[in-house]
């Protein structure tokens, strides 16, 4: 049986379940126009059962330049209507990174990250964690 194709812009729906742990991954089909972008772990829309707890989001990003990258600044807006942009923590990076943030505006920061251009290591990510907001 063949694997069905996929089409940018499709949901594929993941579950893990681990004894009393459940994970579900919404994963949305992206194809190679759009080497950036900011991913919610959760899906398009959270519970609202998920207040108080965290909501995970991956944000990729890609050297297309013809010569190394030496610094890279991620720069993110966080809705503080919809997130406590004081909860946010940094839980996985491509490489080293360390955050500043003022207001809602979010940077993630790549210090001497020499990342290169060529196509199969030109790509970079930082993982991060956040809660809601009370309503």
């Amino acid at each position: 049986m063949e694997d069905p194709p996929v089409n940018a812009g499709d949901i594929t729906i993941l579950y893990a379940n681990i004894l009393d742990n459940v994970f579900k991954l919404e994963n949305v089909i992206v194809g190679s126009y759009d080497p950036n972008d900011k991913t919610c772990l959760q899906g398009q829309y959270f519970h609202p059962d998920s207040v108080g707890k965290f909501v995970d989001f991956l944000i990729r990003f890609e050297n297309t330049g013809n010569f190394a990258a030496e610094n890279v600044v991620v720069k993110d807006i966080i809705d503080t209507s919809t997130f406590d942009v004081s909860s946010l923590l940094i839980t996985d990076a491509s490489h080293e990174v360390y955050t500043r943030i003022a207001a809602n505006k979010v940077e993630f920061i790549f210090e001497n990250i020499q990342l290169p251009f060529e196509d199969k290591t030109n790509d970079g990510y930082v993982a991060f964690k956040i809660k809601p907001s009370p309503p």
